[in-house]
Protein backbone atom coordinates (compact mmCIF):
# COMPACT_ATOMS: atom_id res chain seq x y z
CA UNK A 1 0.00 0.00 0.00
CA UNK A 2 1.74 3.24 -0.84
CA UNK A 3 2.34 5.97 2.07
CA UNK A 4 3.92 9.39 1.63
CA UNK A 5 4.52 11.76 4.64
CA UNK A 6 5.16 15.00 5.04
CA UNK A 7 5.53 16.89 8.41
CA UNK A 8 7.22 20.17 10.19
CA UNK A 9 9.03 18.48 12.83
CA UNK A 10 12.27 17.21 14.09
CA UNK A 11 12.43 13.14 13.65
CA UNK A 12 9.50 10.75 13.55
CA UNK A 13 8.68 6.74 13.11
CA UNK A 14 6.13 5.08 11.21
CA UNK A 15 4.66 1.62 11.90
CA UNK A 16 2.87 -0.81 10.06
CA UNK A 17 0.73 -3.58 12.44
CA UNK A 18 -2.19 -5.72 11.31
CA UNK A 19 -3.70 -2.88 8.64
CA UNK A 20 -3.40 -0.15 11.60
CA UNK A 21 -1.20 2.16 10.74
CA UNK A 22 0.47 3.88 14.03
CA UNK A 23 2.61 7.10 14.14
CA UNK A 24 5.03 8.08 16.82
CA UNK A 25 6.51 11.57 15.98
CA UNK A 26 8.65 12.84 19.03
CA UNK A 27 8.70 16.90 18.66
CA UNK A 28 9.11 19.84 20.39
CA UNK A 29 5.69 21.19 21.81
CA UNK A 30 4.38 22.70 18.82
CA UNK A 31 1.52 22.22 15.98
CA UNK A 32 1.66 19.03 13.67
CA UNK A 33 0.29 18.58 10.21
CA UNK A 34 0.83 15.21 9.05
CA UNK A 35 -0.63 14.29 5.26
CA UNK A 36 -1.13 9.92 4.73
CA UNK A 37 -2.60 8.21 1.85
CA UNK A 38 -4.16 5.28 2.00
CA UNK A 39 -6.39 3.44 -0.42
CA UNK A 40 -6.06 6.23 -3.10
CA UNK A 41 -7.17 8.87 -0.55
CA UNK A 42 -5.65 11.64 1.40
CA UNK A 43 -6.65 12.13 4.88
CA UNK A 44 -5.96 15.65 6.27
CA UNK A 45 -4.91 15.00 10.22
CA UNK A 46 -4.55 17.55 12.40
CA UNK A 47 -3.60 17.56 16.30
CA UNK A 48 -2.62 20.20 18.74
CA UNK A 49 0.99 19.96 20.38
CA UNK A 50 -0.84 22.02 23.64
CA UNK A 51 -0.52 19.35 26.74
CA UNK A 52 -4.18 19.53 28.19
CA UNK A 53 -4.76 21.41 31.56
CA UNK A 54 -7.30 19.28 33.04
CA UNK A 55 -7.05 17.62 36.25
CA UNK A 56 -5.15 14.36 36.20
CA UNK A 57 -6.29 11.31 37.61
CA UNK A 58 -3.86 8.81 39.56
CA UNK A 59 -2.67 6.08 38.24
CA UNK A 60 -4.96 3.37 40.23
CA UNK A 61 -7.63 4.47 38.74
CA UNK A 62 -6.37 3.11 35.45
CA UNK A 63 -7.52 -0.51 36.93
CA UNK A 64 -11.27 -0.21 37.86
CA UNK A 65 -14.05 -1.57 35.86
CA UNK A 66 -15.22 1.45 34.97
CA UNK A 67 -12.38 3.01 32.90
CA UNK A 68 -11.04 -0.25 31.57
CA UNK A 69 -15.32 -0.35 29.97
CA UNK A 70 -15.27 2.56 29.09
CA UNK A 71 -12.00 2.41 26.83
CA UNK A 72 -12.66 -1.06 25.53
CA UNK A 73 -16.10 -0.35 24.45
CA UNK A 74 -16.11 3.35 23.92
CA UNK A 75 -12.53 4.22 22.68
CA UNK A 76 -10.45 1.25 21.53
CA UNK A 77 -9.41 1.46 18.08
CA UNK A 78 -10.82 -0.68 15.41
CA UNK A 79 -8.79 -2.43 12.83
CA UNK A 80 -9.90 0.02 9.63
CA UNK A 81 -9.34 2.59 11.88
CA UNK A 82 -6.64 4.98 11.23
CA UNK A 83 -4.42 5.77 14.94
CA UNK A 84 -1.99 8.46 15.28
CA UNK A 85 0.18 8.93 18.60
CA UNK A 86 1.31 12.69 19.43
CA UNK A 87 4.43 13.27 22.24
CA UNK A 88 5.01 16.10 23.47
CA UNK A 89 8.16 17.15 25.60
CA UNK A 90 8.56 20.29 28.16
CA UNK A 91 10.36 18.30 30.65
CA UNK A 92 7.75 15.65 30.66
CA UNK A 93 5.71 13.42 28.15
CA UNK A 94 2.49 13.62 27.19
CA UNK A 95 0.40 11.73 24.75
CA UNK A 96 -2.55 12.48 22.50
CA UNK A 97 -4.08 10.17 20.81
CA UNK A 98 -6.14 10.54 17.46
CA UNK A 99 -8.52 7.65 16.02
CA UNK A 100 -9.53 8.48 12.29
CA UNK A 101 -12.11 6.16 10.65
CA UNK A 102 -11.29 5.67 6.62
CA UNK A 103 -12.68 8.47 5.40
CA UNK A 104 -10.53 10.77 7.81
CA UNK A 105 -13.58 11.66 9.71
CA UNK A 106 -11.85 11.80 13.71
CA UNK A 107 -13.21 9.20 15.50
CA UNK A 108 -12.04 9.70 18.68
CA UNK A 109 -9.17 11.59 20.69
CA UNK A 110 -7.62 10.40 24.33
CA UNK A 111 -5.04 12.80 26.13
CA UNK A 112 -2.98 10.85 28.43
CA UNK A 113 -0.99 12.42 31.72
CA UNK A 114 2.53 11.77 32.08
CA UNK A 115 1.92 8.41 33.91
CA UNK A 116 0.00 7.06 30.86
CA UNK A 117 -3.48 7.48 32.78
CA UNK A 118 -6.05 9.29 30.69
CA UNK A 119 -7.05 12.91 31.61
CA UNK A 120 -9.45 13.19 28.95
CA UNK A 121 -11.31 11.56 26.09
CA UNK A 122 -13.37 12.94 23.15
CA UNK A 123 -15.82 10.88 21.08
CA UNK A 124 -16.98 12.70 17.74
CA UNK A 125 -20.26 10.84 16.33
CA UNK A 126 -22.36 12.28 13.37
CA UNK A 127 -25.06 13.85 15.81
CA UNK A 128 -23.14 14.59 18.91
CA UNK A 129 -19.49 15.40 20.57
CA UNK A 130 -18.84 13.74 23.89
CA UNK A 131 -16.50 14.57 25.92
CA UNK A 132 -15.16 12.65 29.10
CA UNK A 133 -12.35 14.39 32.04
CA UNK A 134 -10.82 12.23 34.67
CA UNK A 135 -10.18 14.08 38.04
CA UNK A 136 -7.51 13.18 40.65
CA UNK A 137 -10.07 11.43 42.68
CA UNK A 138 -10.85 9.33 40.55
CA UNK A 139 -13.83 10.73 39.82
CA UNK A 140 -15.37 11.95 35.88
CA UNK A 141 -17.37 14.02 34.06
CA UNK A 142 -19.34 13.31 30.55
CA UNK A 143 -20.31 16.39 28.84
CA UNK A 144 -22.40 15.84 25.51
CA UNK A 145 -22.65 18.53 22.72
CA UNK A 146 -24.68 18.78 19.20
CA UNK A 147 -23.11 19.66 16.00
CA UNK A 148 -24.28 23.48 16.60
CA UNK A 149 -21.95 23.01 19.79
CA UNK A 150 -24.74 23.07 22.21
CA UNK A 151 -24.63 21.41 25.60
CA UNK A 152 -27.23 18.73 25.53
CA UNK A 153 -26.24 16.72 28.73
CA UNK A 154 -23.62 16.85 31.51
CA UNK A 155 -22.95 13.75 33.54
CA UNK A 156 -20.68 13.40 36.99
CA UNK A 157 -19.30 9.80 37.82
CA UNK A 158 -18.15 8.35 41.31
CA UNK A 159 -14.46 6.70 41.78
CA UNK A 160 -16.02 3.42 41.36
CA UNK A 161 -17.58 4.64 37.86
CA UNK A 162 -21.36 4.88 38.89
CA UNK A 163 -23.53 7.79 38.24
CA UNK A 164 -24.05 10.90 40.78
CA UNK A 165 -25.46 13.51 38.50
CA UNK A 166 -27.42 13.93 35.13
CA UNK A 167 -28.02 17.12 33.92
CA UNK A 168 -29.94 17.78 30.96
CA UNK A 169 -29.74 20.86 28.71
CA UNK A 170 -32.25 22.38 26.24
CA UNK A 171 -31.15 25.20 24.70
CA UNK A 172 -27.72 25.72 26.62
CA UNK A 173 -30.32 26.26 29.79
CA UNK A 174 -30.69 23.27 32.30
CA UNK A 175 -34.23 21.76 32.33
CA UNK A 176 -32.98 19.29 35.00
CA UNK A 177 -30.66 17.82 37.29
CA UNK A 178 -30.89 14.40 38.78
CA UNK A 179 -28.63 13.10 41.71
CA UNK A 180 -28.27 9.51 42.07
CA UNK A 181 -27.43 7.41 45.18
CA UNK A 182 -23.47 5.78 44.01
CA UNK A 183 -24.58 2.67 46.17
CA UNK A 184 -28.03 1.40 44.96
CA UNK A 185 -28.23 3.73 41.14
CA UNK A 186 -31.19 4.91 42.25
CA UNK A 187 -32.71 8.69 42.11
CA UNK A 188 -32.46 11.03 45.20
CA UNK A 189 -33.46 14.34 44.06
CA UNK A 190 -34.60 15.51 40.83
CA UNK A 191 -35.06 19.68 39.72
CA UNK A 192 -36.59 20.22 36.92
CA UNK A 193 -36.21 24.17 35.44
CA UNK A 194 -39.21 25.91 34.11
CA UNK A 195 -39.53 29.07 32.06
CA UNK A 196 -41.14 31.73 34.30
CA UNK A 197 -41.54 29.38 37.52
CA UNK A 198 -39.53 28.44 40.28
CA UNK A 199 -38.10 25.07 39.53
CA UNK A 200 -39.86 22.02 40.97
CA UNK A 201 -37.93 19.29 42.86
CA UNK A 202 -38.61 15.70 43.39
CA UNK A 203 -37.18 13.48 45.97
CA UNK A 204 -36.82 9.58 46.01
CA UNK A 205 -35.85 6.75 48.58
CA UNK A 206 -32.54 5.68 47.74
CA UNK A 207 -33.17 2.06 48.48
CA UNK A 208 -36.09 1.81 46.47
CA UNK A 209 -35.38 4.29 43.58
CA UNK A 210 -39.25 5.20 44.28
CA UNK A 211 -40.87 8.63 44.86
CA UNK A 212 -41.15 10.43 48.03
CA UNK A 213 -42.56 13.84 47.57
CA UNK A 214 -42.67 16.55 44.97
CA UNK A 215 -42.92 20.53 45.09
CA UNK A 216 -44.33 22.38 42.08
CA UNK A 217 -44.92 25.90 41.57
CA UNK A 218 -47.78 27.71 39.39
CA UNK A 219 -49.21 30.97 39.37
CA UNK A 220 -47.72 31.51 42.43
CA UNK A 221 -48.51 28.75 44.43
CA UNK A 222 -46.98 26.27 45.90
CA UNK A 223 -48.12 22.41 45.04
CA UNK A 224 -46.15 19.46 47.02
CA UNK A 225 -47.96 15.87 46.34
CA UNK A 226 -46.49 12.98 48.86
CA UNK A 227 -46.44 9.66 48.24
CA UNK A 228 -46.43 6.09 50.04
CA UNK A 229 -43.39 3.61 49.63
CA UNK A 230 -44.84 1.81 46.55
CA UNK A 231 -44.72 5.52 44.86
CA UNK A 232 -48.47 5.71 44.64
CA UNK A 233 -49.58 9.57 45.50
CA UNK A 234 -51.68 9.50 48.85
CA UNK A 235 -51.62 13.16 49.48
CA UNK A 236 -51.58 16.61 46.77
CA UNK A 237 -51.92 20.17 48.98
CA UNK A 238 -51.89 23.19 47.59
CA UNK A 239 -50.41 26.41 49.54
CA UNK A 240 -50.83 30.14 48.50
CA UNK A 241 -47.80 32.65 47.79
CA UNK A 242 -47.80 32.62 52.21
CA UNK A 243 -47.15 29.04 52.62
CA UNK A 244 -50.91 29.09 53.68
CA UNK A 245 -53.14 25.66 52.76
CA UNK A 246 -55.57 26.44 50.02
CA UNK A 247 -56.40 22.66 49.06
CA UNK A 248 -55.73 19.42 49.96
CA UNK A 249 -56.30 15.77 47.82
CA UNK A 250 -55.90 12.18 48.46
CA UNK A 251 -57.25 8.93 47.18
CA UNK A 252 -59.96 6.89 48.40
CA UNK A 253 -61.62 3.53 47.17
CA UNK A 254 -63.12 2.72 43.65
CA UNK A 255 -60.45 5.20 42.18
CA UNK A 256 -62.24 8.39 43.45
CA UNK A 257 -60.41 11.64 44.85
CA UNK A 258 -61.51 13.56 48.11
CA UNK A 259 -60.52 17.15 47.61
CA UNK A 260 -60.83 19.78 50.73
CA UNK A 261 -60.80 23.54 50.21
CA UNK A 262 -59.86 25.81 52.98
CA UNK A 263 -60.68 29.00 54.04
CA UNK A 264 -57.58 31.19 53.43
CA UNK A 265 -58.47 33.60 56.24
CA UNK A 266 -59.51 30.74 59.17
CA UNK A 267 -57.52 28.12 57.75
CA UNK A 268 -60.97 26.10 58.09
CA UNK A 269 -62.29 23.48 55.99
CA UNK A 270 -65.10 25.24 53.49
CA UNK A 271 -65.88 22.43 51.20
CA UNK A 272 -65.30 19.06 50.25
CA UNK A 273 -65.36 17.52 46.50
CA UNK A 274 -65.24 13.72 45.73
CA UNK A 275 -64.10 13.27 42.53
CA UNK A 276 -63.04 10.69 39.96
CA UNK A 277 -59.52 10.44 39.53
CA UNK A 278 -59.73 9.52 35.68
CA UNK A 279 -62.54 11.70 34.51
CA UNK A 280 -61.71 14.68 37.07
CA UNK A 281 -65.99 14.52 37.06
CA UNK A 282 -67.48 15.37 40.34
CA UNK A 283 -69.19 13.02 42.13
CA UNK A 284 -70.02 14.57 45.56
CA UNK A 285 -70.17 18.15 47.10
CA UNK A 286 -70.32 18.98 50.59
CA UNK A 287 -70.15 22.82 52.45
CA UNK A 288 -69.03 23.21 55.57
CA UNK A 289 -69.79 26.06 58.11
CA UNK A 290 -67.65 29.31 59.24
CA UNK A 291 -66.60 26.28 62.02
CA UNK A 292 -65.33 23.86 59.23
CA UNK A 293 -67.98 21.68 60.15
CA UNK A 294 -70.25 19.51 57.44
CA UNK A 295 -73.44 20.81 56.66
CA UNK A 296 -73.72 17.79 55.13
CA UNK A 297 -72.54 15.54 57.49
CA UNK A 298 -74.34 12.45 59.38
CA UNK A 299 -76.70 14.20 62.56
CA UNK A 300 -78.45 10.81 63.32
CA UNK A 301 -81.71 12.24 61.69
CA UNK A 302 -83.51 11.51 58.22
CA UNK A 303 -84.30 14.44 56.82
CA UNK A 304 -82.45 15.27 53.40
CA UNK A 305 -83.68 13.46 50.11
CA UNK A 306 -82.04 10.73 49.42
CA UNK A 307 -81.23 9.15 45.65
CA UNK A 308 -79.35 6.44 44.43
CA UNK A 309 -77.70 6.11 40.60
CA UNK A 310 -78.60 2.07 40.73
CA UNK A 311 -74.62 1.59 40.91
CA UNK A 312 -75.50 -0.73 43.90
CA UNK A 313 -78.55 -3.18 43.76
CA UNK A 314 -79.70 -2.24 47.44
CA UNK A 315 -83.05 -0.68 47.21
CA UNK A 316 -83.88 -2.95 49.08
CA UNK A 317 -81.86 -1.27 51.86
CA UNK A 318 -82.79 1.90 50.99
CA UNK A 319 -86.73 1.07 50.76
CA UNK A 320 -86.90 -0.11 54.61
CA UNK A 321 -84.35 2.53 56.17
CA UNK A 322 -87.56 4.75 53.94
CA UNK A 323 -90.25 3.27 55.45
CA UNK A 324 -89.41 3.59 59.16
CA UNK A 325 -88.49 7.24 58.64
CA UNK A 326 -91.99 7.31 57.99
CA UNK A 327 -92.74 6.67 61.57
CA UNK A 328 -91.95 8.34 64.86
CA UNK A 329 -91.75 4.86 65.93
CA UNK A 330 -89.27 3.52 63.18
CA UNK A 331 -87.65 6.77 63.37
CA UNK A 332 -86.93 5.78 66.91
CA UNK A 333 -85.28 1.92 65.87
CA UNK A 334 -83.14 3.80 63.16
CA UNK A 335 -81.46 6.13 65.96
CA UNK A 336 -81.13 3.48 68.27
CA UNK A 337 -78.90 1.81 65.86
CA UNK A 338 -76.96 4.77 64.32
CA UNK A 339 -74.61 7.52 66.76
CA UNK A 340 -72.58 10.45 65.67
CA UNK A 341 -69.31 11.17 67.91
CA UNK A 342 -68.04 14.47 69.46
CA UNK A 343 -65.60 14.04 66.20
CA UNK A 344 -67.92 13.28 63.82
CA UNK A 345 -67.38 9.87 63.19
CA UNK A 346 -70.60 7.83 62.75
CA UNK A 347 -71.13 4.24 64.48
CA UNK A 348 -74.08 1.94 63.23
CA UNK A 349 -75.09 -1.37 64.74
CA UNK A 350 -76.22 -4.02 63.09
CA UNK A 351 -78.10 -6.19 64.94
CA UNK A 352 -77.10 -9.66 63.23
CA UNK A 353 -79.35 -12.15 61.54
CA UNK A 354 -81.91 -13.54 63.43
CA UNK A 355 -81.02 -17.18 64.81
CA UNK A 356 -77.37 -16.29 64.77
CA UNK A 357 -75.26 -14.78 67.01
CA UNK A 358 -73.62 -12.36 64.81
CA UNK A 359 -73.88 -8.43 65.64
CA UNK A 360 -71.98 -6.31 64.73
CA UNK A 361 -70.59 -2.05 65.14
CA UNK A 362 -69.60 -0.53 62.64
CA UNK A 363 -67.26 2.98 62.83
CA UNK A 364 -67.22 5.55 59.83
CA UNK A 365 -65.48 8.67 59.79
CA UNK A 366 -66.71 11.60 57.73
CA UNK A 367 -64.28 11.35 55.24
CA UNK A 368 -65.72 7.55 54.51
CA UNK A 369 -69.18 9.03 54.02
CA UNK A 370 -67.66 11.36 51.92
CA UNK A 371 -65.65 9.31 49.17
CA UNK A 372 -68.54 6.25 49.06
CA UNK A 373 -69.79 7.94 46.13
CA UNK A 374 -71.40 4.18 44.95
CA UNK A 375 -74.10 4.52 47.12
CA UNK A 376 -76.73 6.74 47.81
CA UNK A 377 -76.44 10.92 47.77
CA UNK A 378 -78.08 13.60 50.11
CA UNK A 379 -78.62 12.37 53.45
CA UNK A 380 -75.54 11.02 55.11
CA UNK A 381 -77.24 8.64 57.84
CA UNK A 382 -78.76 6.39 55.04
CA UNK A 383 -75.30 6.25 53.52
CA UNK A 384 -73.47 5.02 56.90
CA UNK A 385 -76.38 2.55 57.13
CA UNK A 386 -75.66 1.16 53.52
CA UNK A 387 -71.76 1.44 54.19
CA UNK A 388 -72.52 -0.76 57.09
CA UNK A 389 -74.65 -3.05 55.60
CA UNK A 390 -72.33 -3.57 52.98
CA UNK A 391 -69.42 -4.92 55.14
CA UNK A 392 -71.58 -7.05 57.35
CA UNK A 393 -72.72 -9.29 53.84
CA UNK A 394 -68.95 -9.10 53.09
CA UNK A 395 -67.65 -10.32 56.63
CA UNK A 396 -70.91 -12.67 57.56
CA UNK A 397 -72.45 -13.92 54.56
CA UNK A 398 -76.04 -13.64 55.83
CA UNK A 399 -78.66 -15.27 53.80
CA UNK A 400 -75.93 -16.60 51.37
CA UNK A 401 -75.17 -13.75 50.35
CA UNK A 402 -71.44 -11.48 50.06
CA UNK A 403 -72.94 -8.79 48.60
CA UNK A 404 -76.17 -5.52 49.34
CA UNK A 405 -76.93 -6.33 45.13
CA UNK A 406 -80.41 -8.01 45.43
CA UNK A 407 -82.39 -8.52 48.50
CA UNK A 408 -85.74 -8.36 50.93
CA UNK A 409 -86.44 -5.18 53.11
CA UNK A 410 -87.84 -8.16 55.65
CA UNK A 411 -83.88 -8.04 55.53
CA UNK A 412 -83.51 -4.36 56.34
CA UNK A 413 -85.85 -4.96 59.22
CA UNK A 414 -84.63 -8.29 60.30
CA UNK A 415 -80.54 -7.00 60.89
CA UNK A 416 -81.77 -4.31 62.15
CA UNK A 417 -83.98 -5.57 65.25
CA UNK A 418 -82.60 -9.16 64.93
CA UNK A 419 -86.11 -10.20 65.34
CA UNK A 420 -87.13 -13.28 62.55
CA UNK A 421 -89.75 -11.56 59.73
CA UNK A 422 -92.73 -13.64 60.41
CA UNK A 423 -94.87 -14.55 57.24
CA UNK A 424 -99.11 -13.97 57.63
CA UNK A 425 -101.95 -13.49 55.57
CA UNK A 426 -103.81 -11.00 56.34
CA UNK A 427 -107.14 -12.09 54.43
CA UNK A 428 -107.28 -14.92 56.57
CA UNK A 429 -108.42 -12.89 59.94
CA UNK A 430 -105.64 -12.20 61.87
CA UNK A 431 -105.89 -9.60 64.54
CA UNK A 432 -103.25 -6.95 65.33
CA UNK A 433 -102.98 -8.04 68.69
CA UNK A 434 -101.64 -11.26 67.35
CA UNK A 435 -98.79 -9.68 65.46
CA UNK A 436 -96.39 -8.77 68.20
CA UNK A 437 -95.31 -4.73 67.71
CA UNK A 438 -91.92 -3.90 66.30
CA UNK A 439 -91.81 -7.75 64.58
CA UNK A 440 -90.91 -7.98 60.68
CA UNK A 441 -93.85 -9.15 58.20
CA UNK A 442 -94.03 -10.47 55.49
CA UNK A 443 -97.32 -10.60 53.32
CA UNK A 444 -98.04 -12.07 49.87
CA UNK A 445 -101.11 -11.18 49.33
CA UNK A 446 -100.92 -7.28 47.75
CA UNK A 447 -105.37 -6.25 48.25
CA UNK A 448 -104.74 -7.88 52.01
CA UNK A 449 -101.49 -5.46 52.51
CA UNK A 450 -103.34 -2.56 51.09
CA UNK A 451 -106.26 -2.91 53.20
CA UNK A 452 -103.88 -3.52 56.67
CA UNK A 453 -101.90 -0.22 55.57
CA UNK A 454 -105.29 1.68 55.63
CA UNK A 455 -106.23 0.61 58.81
CA UNK A 456 -102.91 1.11 60.39
CA UNK A 457 -101.55 3.84 59.15
CA UNK A 458 -99.85 5.74 60.19
CA UNK A 459 -98.37 3.51 62.67
CA UNK A 460 -97.33 0.96 59.84
CA UNK A 461 -93.97 0.95 57.89
CA UNK A 462 -94.55 -1.07 54.58
CA UNK A 463 -92.15 -1.67 51.78
CA UNK A 464 -93.60 -3.41 48.74
CA UNK A 465 -91.20 -5.50 46.06
CA UNK A 466 -92.92 -5.36 42.79
CA UNK A 467 -92.11 -5.36 38.99
CA UNK A 468 -90.54 -2.53 38.02
CA UNK A 469 -90.63 -3.26 34.28
CA UNK A 470 -91.39 -6.14 31.75
CA UNK A 471 -87.95 -7.75 33.71
CA UNK A 472 -87.26 -5.93 36.57
CA UNK A 473 -88.27 -5.85 39.78
CA UNK A 474 -87.28 -3.01 42.17
CA UNK A 475 -88.88 -1.69 45.75
CA UNK A 476 -91.38 0.97 46.94
CA UNK A 477 -92.34 2.58 49.85
CA UNK A 478 -96.31 3.35 50.56
CA UNK A 479 -96.19 6.73 52.59
CA UNK A 480 -99.84 6.80 52.72
CA UNK A 481 -102.86 5.32 51.17
CA UNK A 482 -105.64 8.48 51.56
CA UNK A 483 -109.07 9.20 49.58
CA UNK A 484 -108.62 6.02 47.42
CA UNK A 485 -104.76 6.78 46.32
CA UNK A 486 -101.47 5.20 46.84
CA UNK A 487 -98.85 7.37 47.14
CA UNK A 488 -96.06 5.75 46.60
CA UNK A 489 -91.43 6.87 46.84
CA UNK A 490 -89.80 4.86 45.11
CA UNK A 491 -86.57 4.17 46.88
CA UNK A 492 -83.58 5.79 44.59
CA UNK A 493 -85.57 8.96 44.45
CA UNK A 494 -87.50 9.82 47.66
CA UNK A 495 -88.16 13.30 45.75
CA UNK A 496 -90.44 11.78 43.40
CA UNK A 497 -93.71 10.76 44.90
CA UNK A 498 -96.30 8.77 42.31
CA UNK A 499 -99.81 8.97 43.16
CA UNK A 500 -101.98 5.72 41.91
CA UNK A 501 -105.34 5.02 42.52
CA UNK A 502 -105.57 1.69 44.30
CA UNK A 503 -107.15 -0.26 41.44
CA UNK A 504 -103.77 1.17 39.22
CA UNK A 505 -101.65 0.70 41.45
CA UNK A 506 -102.47 -3.12 42.38
CA UNK A 507 -102.47 -3.09 38.90
CA UNK A 508 -98.68 -1.92 37.88
CA UNK A 509 -97.17 -3.57 41.07
CA UNK A 510 -99.40 -6.76 41.58
CA UNK A 511 -96.52 -9.24 40.37
CA UNK A 512 -92.72 -9.85 41.45
CA UNK A 513 -90.70 -11.43 38.23
CA UNK A 514 -88.66 -15.20 39.38
CA UNK A 515 -87.00 -17.52 37.37
CA UNK A 516 -90.21 -19.75 37.73
CA UNK A 517 -92.18 -16.82 36.15
CA UNK A 518 -94.21 -13.59 37.60
CA UNK A 519 -95.50 -13.88 41.11
CA UNK A 520 -97.95 -11.79 43.28
CA UNK A 521 -95.75 -8.95 45.03
CA UNK A 522 -94.59 -9.19 48.25
CA UNK A 523 -95.17 -6.72 51.13
CA UNK A 524 -92.85 -6.29 54.08
CA UNK A 525 -93.50 -4.19 56.69
CA UNK A 526 -93.48 -3.76 60.41
CA UNK A 527 -96.44 -2.49 63.07
CA UNK A 528 -94.93 0.03 65.22
CA UNK A 529 -96.32 0.38 68.88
Amino acid sequence: MPLSMTNIGESMKIERTNSRFKNEINVPYEFQRTYVEKTGRDIDIVFTGSPTTTPVVSSKREDTVSLREIFDERFKPQPDQVVRNNYHADGTTVKVQFVYDDNGNKVSQIQYNEDGTPSAAFAFGEETDEVITFYKDGTYSQNIRDKDNNLKESNFYSESGDLVQKTAYVNNKKSSVTHFDPSTGHKIQQTVYVENEQPSKSYFDPSTGNIIQQTSYHNGKTNMVFYDKNGKWEEKQVLNSDGKLLEQHWPVEGGKVIRDMFDVNTGKLARRVCYDEVTKRVLTTAKCDSEGNFIDAANGRFDKVISQSSQVGDCWVLSGIVSLSNTKEGQKILSDNISISRTGAVTVKIAGEPGKDNPKTYTFTQQQLQSATHLSEGDYDVRAFELAFEKFFKEEQPYGQYSINGGSSAWTYELLTGKKAQSVALESGITSSEIPPNTPLVCDDIDAAVEYFQTKQPNVAMSIAARASEDTNHSYVINKIENGKVYLTESHNTANEAVYTIEDFKANFGTLITPEGSVPSRATFMVLS
